[in-house]
């Protein structure tokens, strides 16, 4: 659907992602996105099907600048089990009326388009392929059946890092990419409070969603090799698997390790517990990115991070780094970052130049360049 008063390409957003009330992840990549587009001047249609026995989210009133469009006459439960049994997709004209300039699905799978119109797909990690067993079994199937056609249609894959970039390229050959970092939004509270549990406590971070990747059992050993005075605090929603960290968690607080799992918080919650930690903790086995190394820096919170590449990509020297299978390398560092306050003054002092470069004005300009070229070339 084209708004002929502006010069700009209209969008048809996946904004699936967007009814999720717990978001975190690919939905607040898709809402950051969605903002800044709408910011730089796009026309938004953000479509959704009507997945009976979600949570209702009054979608349209908390983006008010996306023009909602709900599938109703379809049913999205039998979209997925579709494609991963039989390998097929419907194109997407099955489902809306009108025709937009440019389709974008920020959350992997793409709908083929009978009309060809231009398509930009958003490629957070390869973990299906580089760790399935990160990922339930139906899961990793579906996206290993349905990705390389998915990456063979699109006219342009957005990678969200340089490491995913690259890993695209390896395993399917395209040469059509651009990396997008994540277009982190910093919320500005006027009152922030802490989540029950942790007023009061010396915290020891890690925010994120419980995933066996997520390597917490190790930090939750690590704990044991500092001091008592520290509470290790674990935001973030319940994952998938994690039934032997609910079993560390249990064995180390027997043993005095004060360990604080506030569940899900909200934004102004999860910008207190920033403020407030001493370190944020991130020991993942496999990330596309890292979210919250971004969210740490805004907040001036010092890092610990596993030493793996995309880490190492995005914090570069602000930060200290582990071997994120060592506890007491873990650890070490951990107490490293609290007891030395020239080396938490030095690290801080990095973030302005690691957070103007991956700033949405510095980070957009090639994946603008490359979508109005897209839509100019059509």
């Amino acid at each position: 659907m084209k708004n002929t008063k502006n010069p700009k390409p209209s969008i048809l957003l996946d904004t699936g992602p967007l009814l999720e009330v717990k978001k975190s992840g690919i939905n607040l990549y898709t809402e950051y996105l969605a903002k800044h587009l709408s910011e730089e001047g796009y026309d938004i249609y953000g479509f959704y099907f009507n997945f009976a026995g979600r949570k209702k989210i009054n979608i349209k009133s908390q983006y008010p600048y996306i023009k909602f469009i709900e599938i109703k006459h379809f049913p999205g439960i039998a979209i997925r089990p579709i494609a991963r049994l039989f390998g097929i997709q419907f194109p997407i004209e099955l489902f809306l009326n009108n025709k937009y300039d440019l389709h974008l699905y920020p959350n992997y799978v793409s709908y083929p388009s009978l009309k060809k119109t231009r398509q930009i797909v958003v490629t957070h990690d390869l973990c299906f392929i580089d760790h399935p067993e990160y990922l339930t079994e139906k899961n990793s199937e579906y996206l290993n059946k349905i990705m390389p056609k998915v990456i063979k249609r699109s006219d342009l894959v957005v990678c969200v890092s340089k490491f995913t970039e690259t890993r695209v390229k390896d395993v399917y050959c395209s040469e059509n990419t651009c990396v997008l970092t994540p277009p982190v939004v910093n919320h500005r509270f006027s009152e922030k409070k802490l989540p029950k549990g942790v007023v009061g406590k010396k915290v020891i971070l890690f925010l994120g969603t419980a995933e066996v990747r997520k390597n917490l059992e190790t930090l939750v050993e690590a704990m044991q090799y500092i001091s008592n005075d520290y509470s290790l605090v674990i935001s973030g929603n319940k994952g998938w698997k994690d039934e032997r960290l609910r079993q560390k968690i249990n064995e180390f607080a027997s043993k005095g390790v004060d360990i604080v799992e506030t569940g899900y918080v909200s934004a102004s919650e999860k910008s207190a517990l920033f403020e407030n930690a001493h370190v944020y903790v991130y020991p993942s086995h496999y990330e596309g990115f890292g979210m919250q190394i971004i969210e740490a820096m805004q907040h001036r919170t010092p890092l610990a991070l596993s030493n793996i590449a995309v880490f190492k990509e995005i914090a570069q020297d602000a930060a200290v780094y582990f071997n994120k299978d060592n506890p007491q390398d873990i650890a070490k560092k951990i107490v490293q970052l609290i007891d030395d306050d020239e080396l938490r003054k030095n690290i801080v002092s990095k973030y302005p130049r690691l957070l103007e470069k991956f700033s949405w004005e510095n980070s957009s300009k090639d994946f603008l360049n490359r979508i109005n070229n897209l839509w100019s070339h059509t």
